[in-house]
């Protein structure tokens, strides 16, 4: 049995962002969903026997725990066109709970400044007349940019010390990875080198975004490095 991606495309931004925190899927609970942009079959999972309604539902009477998204090619498209404007609108519904916090890496040069007007930029964009100002404002006090190269060690222990140094963001962290391919693996590993994937104060995810490797072969090499970094309950 499979579930037509179609059914998930509409909200499946928001429901990717809300589900690595409140919901555990496993392939014991879960059936395959058939990705149609790519040439082969990598299972995706959904929980079994849940539609998309009723997910939407479930995840509006569950009380989810701030934690702090760190997203690395905050800068890029896919940030501009799908990831900023989707937390946007779950921040306009009151979705994401007090304290949660949005940390974007990029290679850019920018300061803080600059990457509040790209985020209003961005946002402006997508929801031309609903713009609400006063959302913006409570939205963008959530908004952090930290400036290094995802292949360089040293991005990742500035990033550590930027964690761990200020109480401002939440120890509980999820890792959105909208990036490459290519470059999964490098970011998996720099990650676990320096220590955060560490749950000792905090529960660890991370979101691959899709396409997961170039074909099967790929595919599941990527899934076999990555397994030596996470559980299969850590991935989505």
């Amino acid at each position: 049995m499979h579930i037509p991606f179609d059914r998930l495309r509409a909200n499946g931004k928001i429901l990717n962002l809300m589900a690595v925190t409140r919901c555990v899927v496993t392939r014991a609970n879960s059936i395959p969903v058939a990705h149609p942009y790519q040439k082969f079959y990598v299972p995706f999972f959904i929980p079994l026997r849940l539609n998309t309604g009723t997910l939407i539902q479930q995840t509006k009477s569950m009380k989810a725990e701030p934690c702090t998204y760190v997203i690395f090619g905050a800068t890029g498209n896919l940030s501009r066109i799908k990831l900023m404007p989707s937390l946007y609108h779950l921040d306009a519904a009151n979705r994401l709970p007090e304290g949660t916090r949005i940390l974007a890496i990029g290679r850019r040069p920018w300061d803080q400044q600059k990457w509040l007007a790209e985020v209003r930029q961005m946002i402006e964009a997508k929801v031309s007349d609903n713009f609400d100002e006063t959302v913006f404002q409570r939205f963008s006090a959530r908004l952090h940019y930290h400036q290094g190269d995802i292949k360089q060690s040293q991005c990742y222990s500035e990033l550590a010390d930027t964690l761990d140094l200020t109480n401002r963001f939440p120890k509980n962290i999820a890792f959105y990875l909208s990036i490459s391919p290519s470059d999964f693996g490098t970011v998996m590993k720099l990650l676990s080198d320096t220590g955060l994937f560490d749950e000792q104060y905090g529960w660890r995810r991370v979101i691959i975004e899709k396409p997961f490797g170039y074909d099967l072969d790929s595919a599941k090499a990527l899934q076999k490095r990555i397994s030596r970094y996470l559980s299969e309950e850590q991935i989505y």
